[in-house]
């Protein structure tokens, strides 16, 4: 097995393309979503007013659309007190943290033997 220097691989995204400013406005949705979001708000400000902790699960994709800095003021105005996601999650958020991009091309790495073998 041959291992890659990681800042040699293409990546297909680059945070400072896609972060989310999270003083911008919120994007429009519909009503049956603006519903939900007002329920989880209202359940997290009460939460927090009590002192109760709020965990935000995720997957890759909340880091792969840009939502880092959304997730990180979150946290730093105590909303959030704990974050978890998966192995792809990790790896995406070290890689923008890191190089300021991630995300390989799966099928053309797949097909040359070097998909995930980045050092």
């Amino acid at each position: 097995m041959r291992l890659y220097p990681l800042a040699e691989r293409e990546h297909k995204l680059v945070m400072a393309d896609i972060a989310v400013d999270p003083d911008a406005p919120a994007p429009t949705v519909d009503e049956r979503l603006a519903e939900i979001i007002s329920r989880i708000a209202a359940r997290v400000r009460e939460a927090r007013r009590n002192g109760r902790p709020v965990m935000l699960t995720f997957g890759a994709h909340l880091i792969k659309n840009g939502l880092a800095p959304v997730v990180i003021r979150l946290l730093e105005e105590g909303w959030l007190t704990h974050v978890a996601t998966n192995g792809a999650g990790s790896i995406h958020d070290w890689e923008f943290a890191f190089l300021g991009r991630s995300t390989e091309d799966v099928r053309a790495n797949t097909a040359a033997g070097s998909f995930g073998l980045w050092e």
